[in-house]
Protein backbone atom coordinates (compact mmCIF):
# COMPACT_ATOMS: atom_id res chain seq x y z
CA UNK A 1 0.00 0.00 0.00
CA UNK A 2 2.50 2.08 0.77
CA UNK A 3 4.23 2.08 -2.36
CA UNK A 4 1.16 2.74 -4.26
CA UNK A 5 0.70 5.50 -2.43
CA UNK A 6 3.66 7.45 -3.50
CA UNK A 7 3.80 6.69 -6.97
CA UNK A 8 -0.38 7.23 -6.92
CA UNK A 9 0.70 10.78 -5.89
CA UNK A 10 4.08 11.15 -8.02
CA UNK A 11 2.73 10.09 -11.31
CA UNK A 12 -0.21 12.45 -10.93
CA UNK A 13 1.86 15.30 -10.64
CA UNK A 14 4.04 14.68 -12.80
CA UNK A 15 1.22 14.93 -15.68
CA UNK A 16 0.29 18.33 -13.93
CA UNK A 17 3.76 20.15 -13.56
CA UNK A 18 4.81 19.81 -17.26
CA UNK A 19 3.88 23.68 -19.30
CA UNK A 20 7.32 23.94 -20.39
CA UNK A 21 8.02 26.96 -22.42
CA UNK A 22 6.70 26.47 -26.07
CA UNK A 23 8.52 25.08 -28.80
CA UNK A 24 6.17 28.16 -31.10
CA UNK A 25 7.61 30.63 -29.03
CA UNK A 26 11.49 31.90 -27.34
CA UNK A 27 9.29 34.09 -25.10
CA UNK A 28 10.25 33.54 -21.53
CA UNK A 29 6.44 33.28 -18.81
CA UNK A 30 6.97 34.84 -15.86
CA UNK A 31 5.91 33.31 -12.62
CA UNK A 32 2.34 35.14 -11.22
CA UNK A 33 2.13 36.73 -8.52
CA UNK A 34 0.32 34.88 -5.69
CA UNK A 35 -0.63 38.03 -3.95
CA UNK A 36 -3.33 39.68 -6.63
CA UNK A 37 -6.02 39.02 -4.47
CA UNK A 38 -8.39 36.51 -5.48
CA UNK A 39 -5.59 34.84 -7.49
CA UNK A 40 -5.05 31.50 -5.42
CA UNK A 41 -8.81 31.21 -4.69
CA UNK A 42 -10.22 30.02 -0.99
CA UNK A 43 -12.92 27.40 0.11
CA UNK A 44 -16.23 28.44 1.77
CA UNK A 45 -17.58 25.31 3.28
CA UNK A 46 -16.74 22.78 0.75
CA UNK A 47 -16.89 25.12 -2.58
CA UNK A 48 -13.53 26.29 -4.04
CA UNK A 49 -13.98 29.42 -5.39
CA UNK A 50 -11.62 31.67 -7.85
CA UNK A 51 -12.67 35.36 -8.17
CA UNK A 52 -9.19 35.85 -10.54
CA UNK A 53 -9.95 33.52 -12.71
CA UNK A 54 -14.00 33.60 -12.10
CA UNK A 55 -14.59 30.00 -12.18
CA UNK A 56 -16.15 27.92 -8.75
CA UNK A 57 -16.39 23.93 -7.95
CA UNK A 58 -18.01 22.17 -5.49
CA UNK A 59 -16.30 19.09 -3.35
CA UNK A 60 -18.46 16.31 -1.88
CA UNK A 61 -18.39 16.09 1.68
CA UNK A 62 -15.67 13.21 2.12
CA UNK A 63 -12.11 13.52 0.34
CA UNK A 64 -9.19 14.97 1.46
CA UNK A 65 -7.77 18.37 0.25
CA UNK A 66 -3.63 18.29 0.77
CA UNK A 67 -1.89 21.24 2.07
CA UNK A 68 0.85 23.35 0.32
CA UNK A 69 3.31 20.96 2.66
CA UNK A 70 2.03 17.93 1.64
CA UNK A 71 2.02 19.65 -2.55
CA UNK A 72 5.72 20.14 -2.18
CA UNK A 73 6.98 17.44 -1.04
CA UNK A 74 5.48 15.46 -3.73
CA UNK A 75 5.79 17.49 -6.23
CA UNK A 76 9.23 17.76 -5.96
CA UNK A 77 9.49 14.16 -5.64
CA UNK A 78 7.70 13.44 -9.00
CA UNK A 79 8.75 16.17 -11.11
CA UNK A 80 12.73 13.94 -9.76
CA UNK A 81 11.05 10.30 -11.23
CA UNK A 82 10.31 11.81 -14.71
CA UNK A 83 13.69 13.23 -15.55
CA UNK A 84 15.62 11.77 -17.56
CA UNK A 85 18.87 11.81 -19.50
CA UNK A 86 18.35 14.42 -21.74
CA UNK A 87 19.17 17.26 -19.71
CA UNK A 88 17.07 20.03 -21.91
CA UNK A 89 14.15 18.12 -20.69
CA UNK A 90 15.16 18.21 -17.65
CA UNK A 91 15.90 21.79 -17.13
CA UNK A 92 12.05 22.37 -18.98
CA UNK A 93 10.72 20.11 -16.20
CA UNK A 94 12.33 22.39 -13.62
CA UNK A 95 11.41 25.26 -14.79
CA UNK A 96 7.57 24.41 -15.51
CA UNK A 97 7.81 23.56 -11.53
CA UNK A 98 8.52 26.92 -10.51
CA UNK A 99 6.47 28.58 -12.56
CA UNK A 100 3.30 26.58 -12.34
CA UNK A 101 1.20 27.37 -8.91
CA UNK A 102 -1.36 25.01 -7.61
CA UNK A 103 -4.76 26.16 -6.66
CA UNK A 104 -6.98 23.31 -5.80
CA UNK A 105 -5.22 19.54 -4.47
CA UNK A 106 -8.02 17.25 -3.93
CA UNK A 107 -8.52 13.48 -3.51
CA UNK A 108 -11.80 11.20 -3.25
CA UNK A 109 -10.01 9.17 -0.61
CA UNK A 110 -7.21 9.61 1.41
CA UNK A 111 -4.04 9.01 -0.64
CA UNK A 112 -3.30 5.23 -0.92
CA UNK A 113 -6.82 4.11 -0.54
CA UNK A 114 -7.74 1.75 -3.48
CA UNK A 115 -10.01 3.39 -6.31
CA UNK A 116 -8.87 7.01 -5.36
CA UNK A 117 -9.38 9.75 -8.15
CA UNK A 118 -7.27 12.93 -7.69
CA UNK A 119 -8.05 16.07 -8.89
CA UNK A 120 -5.14 19.23 -8.97
CA UNK A 121 -6.04 22.96 -10.36
CA UNK A 122 -3.10 24.55 -11.54
CA UNK A 123 -2.49 27.87 -13.21
CA UNK A 124 0.47 29.13 -15.13
CA UNK A 125 1.45 32.36 -17.24
CA UNK A 126 1.64 32.29 -20.69
CA UNK A 127 3.07 34.06 -23.49
CA UNK A 128 0.06 36.19 -25.46
CA UNK A 129 -0.98 34.49 -28.00
CA UNK A 130 -0.92 30.79 -26.32
CA UNK A 131 -3.89 28.65 -27.14
CA UNK A 132 -4.84 25.56 -24.75
CA UNK A 133 -3.64 23.39 -27.63
CA UNK A 134 -0.23 25.17 -27.44
CA UNK A 135 0.24 24.12 -24.22
CA UNK A 136 -0.92 20.54 -24.49
CA UNK A 137 1.29 19.96 -27.15
CA UNK A 138 4.34 21.02 -25.41
CA UNK A 139 3.15 19.01 -22.77
CA UNK A 140 2.98 15.93 -24.77
CA UNK A 141 6.17 17.04 -26.33
CA UNK A 142 7.80 16.33 -22.47
CA UNK A 143 5.33 13.54 -21.03
CA UNK A 144 6.78 11.27 -24.37
CA UNK A 145 9.99 11.96 -24.16
CA UNK A 146 10.45 10.36 -20.53
CA UNK A 147 9.45 6.88 -22.28
CA UNK A 148 6.75 6.47 -19.63
CA UNK A 149 3.64 7.90 -20.73
CA UNK A 150 1.56 6.71 -23.50
CA UNK A 151 -0.94 8.61 -25.28
CA UNK A 152 -4.53 7.04 -25.71
CA UNK A 153 -6.56 9.73 -27.11
CA UNK A 154 -6.51 13.62 -27.66
CA UNK A 155 -9.57 15.69 -26.71
CA UNK A 156 -9.44 18.25 -29.12
CA UNK A 157 -12.80 20.18 -27.38
CA UNK A 158 -14.60 19.82 -24.74
CA UNK A 159 -17.31 22.12 -23.28
CA UNK A 160 -17.04 22.53 -19.06
CA UNK A 161 -18.57 24.72 -16.93
CA UNK A 162 -19.22 26.71 -20.23
CA UNK A 163 -15.86 27.24 -20.92
CA UNK A 164 -13.73 25.06 -24.04
CA UNK A 165 -10.77 22.67 -22.91
CA UNK A 166 -8.70 20.56 -24.96
CA UNK A 167 -6.52 17.75 -23.30
CA UNK A 168 -5.04 14.41 -23.41
CA UNK A 169 -5.36 11.37 -21.72
CA UNK A 170 -2.99 8.41 -21.06
CA UNK A 171 -1.13 6.04 -18.69
CA UNK A 172 2.43 7.10 -17.19
CA UNK A 173 4.20 3.71 -15.95
CA UNK A 174 6.52 4.33 -13.00
CA UNK A 175 7.79 1.24 -11.50
CA UNK A 176 5.93 -1.28 -13.74
CA UNK A 177 2.84 0.32 -12.16
CA UNK A 178 -0.22 2.02 -14.89
CA UNK A 179 -1.66 5.75 -13.76
CA UNK A 180 -4.26 6.80 -15.99
CA UNK A 181 -3.63 10.58 -16.25
CA UNK A 182 -5.98 13.17 -18.02
CA UNK A 183 -4.93 16.82 -18.64
CA UNK A 184 -7.49 19.59 -19.92
CA UNK A 185 -6.37 23.24 -20.33
CA UNK A 186 -8.30 25.69 -20.68
CA UNK A 187 -6.74 29.96 -21.45
CA UNK A 188 -8.01 32.17 -19.02
CA UNK A 189 -6.43 36.03 -18.41
CA UNK A 190 -3.22 34.71 -20.44
CA UNK A 191 -3.07 32.08 -18.03
CA UNK A 192 -3.06 28.28 -18.70
CA UNK A 193 -5.36 26.78 -16.51
CA UNK A 194 -5.50 22.86 -15.94
CA UNK A 195 -7.06 20.13 -14.70
CA UNK A 196 -4.98 17.41 -13.77
CA UNK A 197 -6.97 13.63 -13.12
CA UNK A 198 -5.13 10.84 -11.86
CA UNK A 199 -6.95 7.45 -10.98
CA UNK A 200 -6.46 3.76 -10.21
CA UNK A 201 -9.21 2.39 -11.59
CA UNK A 202 -12.78 3.70 -13.56
CA UNK A 203 -14.20 3.84 -10.42
CA UNK A 204 -12.22 6.46 -9.25
CA UNK A 205 -12.40 8.58 -12.53
CA UNK A 206 -15.70 8.61 -12.32
CA UNK A 207 -15.71 10.49 -9.12
CA UNK A 208 -13.70 13.02 -9.96
CA UNK A 209 -15.55 13.21 -13.19
CA UNK A 210 -18.83 14.20 -11.43
CA UNK A 211 -16.63 16.99 -9.29
CA UNK A 212 -14.99 18.62 -13.28
CA UNK A 213 -18.78 18.20 -14.36
CA UNK A 214 -19.76 20.44 -11.46
CA UNK A 215 -17.26 23.51 -12.82
CA UNK A 216 -18.61 26.42 -13.02
CA UNK A 217 -17.07 29.82 -14.89
CA UNK A 218 -18.66 33.29 -14.87
CA UNK A 219 -20.09 34.76 -17.56
CA UNK A 220 -18.01 37.17 -19.68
Amino acid sequence: MAMKKWFSVFAFLLSITLFAYSAWSQTKTVAPSTTTTGFLGELEGRIYKNSFFGFSLKLPDDGVILNQAEVDVYKNAGTDLLKGDNARNNKLIEDAKTQEVILLNYASKPVGSTDNGILVITARKEPVGATASMVIASSLTILQSSNKFELTRSIPNIKIGGRSFVGIEGNLTVQGQKVGQRLLVTIARVYAISMGIGYFSDKGLLKIDDIVNGLAFEKQ
